[in-house]
C-alpha cells in the first residue's frame, strides 16, 4: 500500500495500515516528514520510528502517475515505479469556494472566503467560517488558513454570534498538531521557523527525561515548540504563547515565592525553557 502525503493524516494512516498488516511505503514530496509542523530534527526523530516499524518513507519525491485501468496497479514518481493494490491520497485539501465565487464574494490571497475577525465576508449579511475561509494567525495577524477542528469551532461560535446580533471577534488561529504515533508523543504549537514573522529568533533546543524540546524565541517571547516524548508542560508553554506573555513575565513570578503560589503552572513551563541551575535558590 501507497500513502501520498506525510502531514498529519498521512502519518496516522500509515501507522494504522501498518498495524494492520500491510506493506506501506509513505511519500512526501518536500524533503522531510510532517513538513509543515515539524522541524528537520524532531521530522527525523518520527521518520526513524516509521521506519522501525517497517513502514519505508520516501521524501523529496513526488508522484507522477498512477498506474492502472481498473483499479490500482502502482504509483510513478520522479525517482522509481511502485507496485501497489491500494493508494491513499493525503496531501491535504484545497478550499471549495465555488458558491462564494458565483455569489460575488471576495477571495483572499490563500484562496480562502475573505472574512473579518467577525467572520462576515465582504457581503455584510454573510458569514463563513471553517475550512473554506482565510482566517488570521493568533501570533503574527497574519492572513493564514488554519485547517483544525479547535479553529472552526471558535469560527463558527463567532460567526454565529454576529449572524443573530451579538457582538464577538474570532481571536485568531493557534497552530496546535498533537500526533501519538507508536506511544510516542510528537507536539507542534505556534509558529514554525518557516511562517515565524520575526527577522531574528533563537532556536532553544533541550532533551531531558527522554523529551526533546524545541523552543523559538525572539523579542522576549516564545512564538513555537516542538516537543517529542511524554510532552510535560507544553500546555503551560502553550498558555504562554497564546497569551504573548513576556519571559521576564515568566522569570518574575518564578522568583517571587509568593506569585508562585499563586500560579504554580508557571514552573511547568519555567522547566523546560531554562537549565536547573536557574532554580537554585527558588522556592518552588
Amino acid at each position: 500500500m501507497v500513502v501520498v502525503g506525510s502531514g498529519n493524516i498521512g502519518v496516522e494512516v500509515a501507522e494504522a495500515l501498518e498495524i494492520q498488516g500491510c506493506d506501506v511505503t509513505l511519500i512526501e514530496m518536500l524533503e522531510r516528514v510532517m513538513p509543515r509542523f515539524l522541524a528537520p530534527k524532531p521530522a527525523t526523530m518520527l521518520r526513524m520510528l516509521l521506519e522501525e516499524h517497517n513502514i519505508k518513507v520516501l521524501t523529496g519525491e513526488k508522484v507522477l502517475k498512477v498506474e492502472g485501468e481498473n483499479w490500482v496497479e502502482g504509483v510513478i514518481t520522479d525517482k522509481r515505479s511502485l507496485a501497489c493494490d491500494t493508494l491513499i491520497w493525503a496531501v491535504g485539501v484545497k478550499q471549495n469556494i465555488e458558491l462564494a465565487q458565483d455569489a460575488g464574494i471576495e477571495i483572499g490571497s490563500w484562496g480562502g472566503i475573505k472574512v473579518n475577525r467577525q467572520m462576515q465576508t465582504s457581503e455584510d449579511d454573510i458569514f463563513a467560517c471553517g475550512d473554506c475561509i482565510e482566517s488570521f494567525d493568533l501570533i503574527s495577524s497574519q492572513p493564514i488558513l488554519s485547517l483544525l477542528w479547535p479553529s472552526a469551532k471558535r469560527q463558527a461560535e463567532v460567526a454565529a454570534l454576529n449572524a443573530i446580533g451579538r457582538t464577538a471577534s474570532y481571536e485568531g488561529s493557534l497552530s496546535l498538531v498533537v500526533e501519538e504515533i507508536y506511544g510516542s508523543t510528537f507536539v507542534s504549537i505556534g509558529c514554525t521557523d518557516e511562517n515565524l514573522n520575526q527577522p531574528e529568533f533563537e532556536v532553544l533546543e533541550r532533551e531531558q527525561n527522554a523529551t526533546y524540546y524545541r523552543l523559538l524565541l525572539a523579542d522576549d517571547r516564545i512564538f513555537g515548540l516542538q516537543a517529542v516524548g511524554n510532552c510535560k508542560g507544553t500546555g503551560a508553554i502553550t498558555a504562554l504563547i497564546r497569551n504573548k506573555t513576556i519571559l521576564n513575565d515568566l522569570r518574575r513570578v518564578i522568583d517571587n515565592p509568593c506569585l508562585i503560589a499563586r500560579h504554580p503552572w508557571y514552573l511547568d513551563a519555567a522547566n523546560i525553557i531554562y537549565t536547573q541551575d536557574y532554580f537554585q535558590g527558588v522556592k518552588k
